[in-house]
């Protein structure tokens, strides 16, 4: 007679997965990372190749690539070239890691250009409210800058950018020689 325990048919099943491992499809081509929707990478640090530790930082962010064709759509107003990079753009899920270094490094750039775009703000708004004539339009115009700028970094400080697509394929720019090395 054996003497095991009965199994329970309502229980969850038992994961022996990690949370990082690697699934989906990549590659390294050259100096580029290329991928496919739903890649994750391996659990080291995307910039300095470094094991994932417990305050290192997963993130699953979903990129997006728009043919640099759309924009030229810009001279025929900001709606059409909108509507038509909705259309036209394709989008990638990707999991990856950064050590806490690097991602204290890209918040202190989201910060600071959130603060100048502010500061922008209230500089727009005290130069309207406070000056008069050509200082007025000067100060405008400085401000306006500013705000476009600080935008700019906000959108353009990201740990990993899509240089293209095609067939399917991401190439992915921003991971470190190290890191492709690795894969």
């Amino acid at each position: 007679m054996e003497s095991s325990t009965p199994q329970n048919p309502y229980r969850a099943p038992v994961s022996t997965a990690s949370p990082y491992q690697t699934g989906g499809v990549y590659y390294r081509k050259d100096e580029f990372l290329l991928i496919r929707d739903g890649a994750v990478l391996p659990a080291r640090c995307i910039k300095t190749n470094q094991p994932v530790g417990p305050k290192d930082w997963t993130k699953r962010v979903q990129l997006n690539w728009t043919p640099p064709w759309v924009y030229f759509f810009l001279l025929a107003g900001l709606l059409p070239m909108l509507l038509l990079a909705v259309v036209t753009s394709k989008k990638a899920k990707l999991t990856y890691t950064l050590c806490r270094e690097e991602r204290t490094r890209v918040v202190k750039r989201k910060t600071f250009a959130a603060l100048g775009f502010f500061g922008a703000v209230a500089a727009l708004i005290a130069g309207l409210a406070n000056l008069e004539g050509n200082a007025m339009g000067i100060a405008a115009l400085v401000a306006v800058i500013l705000m476009i700028g600080s935008l700019a970094v906000i959108a353009l400080t990201n740990s990993v950018t899509v240089k293209k697509h095609k067939d399917g394929w991401f190439t992915i720019k921003g991971c470190s020689p190290e890191f492709l090395n690795s894969l």
